[in-house]
């Protein structure tokens, strides 16, 4: 799996490829990257929670972290859009999450309409647009 950003848009694109057990027409190969995110998707249908295992190795290490932006996070306003924030989010005791100042957050607009993982597996990249960068670490919107 691929995570890059576009310097024009800053727009955030995950993709897939042989490496990963993606072809055109979803024949996966067995047990691959892309055959889990087809049985993610089967399983409970939740984006955000199948986007946190495929990134699992990214936000342990502080990297990118899929999060449900209608879930404990009014930083992003009110949208129930798949998020990822650039770095693993803050978690404070009370169980509120917030992004750490100066970091970037992208969203899926078309959530409405389209699965952002099935678009992955569909045409082997997404994008997430870009949502904003919390210069100050307060509440701020897609």
């Amino acid at each position: 799996m691929q995570v890059n950003i576009d310097a024009a848009t800053k727009a955030l694109r995950i993709s897939l490829g042989d490496e990963d057990g993606w072809a055109p027409n979803r024949q996966f190969v067995p047990d691959s990257l892309a055959d889990r995110i087809a049985d993610g998707i089967k399983a409970d249908g939740n984006e955000v929670s199948t986007l946190r295992d495929i990134f699992e190795r990214h936000w342990t290490n502080n990297g990118f972290e899929p999060f449900d932006a209608g879930l404990a996070n009014p930083f992003v306003g009110m949208t129930d859009a798949p998020c990822i924030a650039e770095h693993a989010l803050d978690r404070k005791d009370d169980g509120t999450q917030s992004i750490q100042p100066g970091d970037r957050v992208w969203w899926y607009p078309g959530y409405c309409l389209r699965n952002p993982l099935d678009v992955l597996l569909d045409r082997g990249e997404v994008e997430f647009a870009f949502g904003f960068i919390n210069e100050n670490g307060e509440r701020a919107s897609c």
